[in-house]
């Protein structure tokens, strides 16, 4: 641990805020419940909050945080909501800005960005909420084959993707996820390496690759059942594209503002060529995370890694 860095949180009281009322409220709340253990072993102030619904939001300016440190994942916090609430209450806050955070939650907007910015990422096709879904689908059908990908424009985790392989299915599975979540994209299968770029800071972490053992892609269930994947750091792929590799996942990152803390998901297909899925800007933080176990590999404990990204949120 880093004492210099642990000192710039002496007198600070860190408020963790997690929970949301998401789909991914349980995991966020585990995220949550590391970090404020993280940061009490290390002797900082810490109160855990779980932002349950909007009507808390009085209650945690109640608790007079001089950092609020979001474990939020999906909506309202990776969308950019507490971030402008905590700008308007003028209290200094971890990861990214609102702009940044709105466009890393849209799969759409992250996408456009990614070709404006020569990231390469897959196809793709938007389907928005009430649109009749089935000529986008034998749209995609048509231009990317099967397998291809149906997922929502907003969720994380992996909420709601699905791997599609016939007609049937695509018209089937397509009309749910449409149904269920309103906005939606089809998305080019790439076959080939599941992995992550873990950033910190001006930094990319070193890859890692993520091998699902019983589901057909790193889905909610692989994410978040212990053993239910292999994560193997650093990735088995040459020394130079992985260095390629990190230098497009920072890139992706920097390219919709992003700052302090986040990760990007990409595919690498057989040639090795990456293509870049998303970009994370509140990424788990539990025992069974990706960012800490890049930040492991790159010599970061756990505990160093809050401190820091906690410093980060300061701006000191």
């Amino acid at each position: 641990m880093d004492k210099n860095l642990l000192a710039k949180l002496k007198d600070r009281r860190v408020v963790v805020v997690s929970g949301g009322w998401s789909s991914e409220r349980e995991i966020s709340l585990l995220s949550g419940r590391n970090v404020y253990e993280a940061l009490r072993r290390q002797g900082v102030e810490a109160v855990s909050f779980d932002l349950a619904s909007p009507d808390k939001l009085s209650a945690l300016l109640k608790e007079k945080p001089d950092l609020v440190f979001i474990t939020l994942h999906g909506k309202p916090g990776e969308d950019g909501s507490i971030q402008g609430f905590c700008e308007l209450a003028g209290i200094a806050y971890t990861g990214s800005k609102i702009e940044a955070s709105a466009i890393g939650l849209d799969k759409w907007v992250t996408k456009w960005v990614f070709a404006r910015n020569d990231i390469p990422t897959p196809r793709f096709i938007p389907v928005h909420a009430g649109e009749d879904y089935i000529k986008p689908a034998k749209k995609a059908a048509s231009e990317f084959g099967f397998p291809l990908v149906v997922k929502p424009r907003y969720e994380g985790s992996s909420v709601g993707v699905k791997i599609i392989h016939e007609q049937l299915a695509l018209m089937e599975e397509g009309r749910k996820i449409h149904l269920q979540f309103g906005d939606i994209l089809f998305e080019e299968f790439i076959p080939g390496m599941i992995g992550t770029a873990a950033i910190l800071g001006d930094k990319a972490l070193p890859l890692l690759e993520l091998v699902p053992k019983t589901q057909e892609f790193y889905d909610y269930q692989a994410k978040y059942t212990r053993g239910a994947t292999s994560f193997i750091c650093p990735a088995r792929i040459p020394v130079e594209q992985a260095q390629l590799t990190q230098k497009l996942a920072l890139r992706a990152f920097q390219a919709i503002g992003a700052r302090h803390f986040g990760r990007v998901d990409f595919m690498l297909d057989e040639n090795n060529q990456p293509y870049f899925l998303e970009v994370n800007t509140i990424p788990g933080l539990t025992d069974l995370s990706d960012l800490p176990a890049e930040a492991r590999e790159a010599g970061i404990s756990y505990d160093d890694l809050i401190v820091r990204i906690a410093v980060m949120g300061l701006g000191i």
